[in-house]
């Protein structure tokens, strides 16, 4: 989905499953993901949710529970946190980049739900050092940061 008109998901309503990849990106007016709360399963190689300038959350993913490869959330220099990720519970890897208001320990966070379900994760931006100071899940469980 690439539009810069649309503002959120609706429409998308009834989207419970995608056999492939399914791409979000490059949409500057997206401001919430609001139409995707049926997804539930992405049987492809991505999701991809990239360069979506008023993206805040992602609250409208709040159905989903499975991607099959990989998770990618990258350039959404609007995005606060990844709570509406709190039913995922498989993905293969996870790769979060250039959020650039998104805290290092949101991710962390993330991970540690998924731990017992991820096999590799990436997490690039931030000062990581004062993240990992001040964040519990950063400074006993190793996660990959750069």
């Amino acid at each position: 989905v690439a539009n810069n008109s649309i503002t959120d998901m609706r429409g998308l309503d009834n989207l419970r499953f995608v056999e492939g990849s399914f791409w979000i990106s490059e949409n500057e007016q997206l401001k919430s993901l609001e139409g995707l709360e049926n997804l539930i399963y992405v049987d492809g190689s991505s999701l991809d949710i990239s360069d979506n300038a008023s993206l805040v959350d992602l609250n409208g993913l709040s159905g989903l529970d499975y991607v099959w490869d990989q998770l990618v959330i990258k350039g959404n220099d609007n995005l606060e946190n990844l709570e509406g990720l709190c039913s995922l519970y498989y993905l293969y890897t996870l790769d979060i980049e250039d959020n650039a208001s998104l805290e290092i320990c949101e991710a962390c966070n993330l991970i540690a739900l998924l731990k017992n379900y991820i096999s590799f994760w990436l997490i690039i931006g931030g000062n990581i050092g004062e993240y990992t100071r001040d964040c519990p899940v950063c400074y006993t469980w190793p996660c990959m940061t750069i």
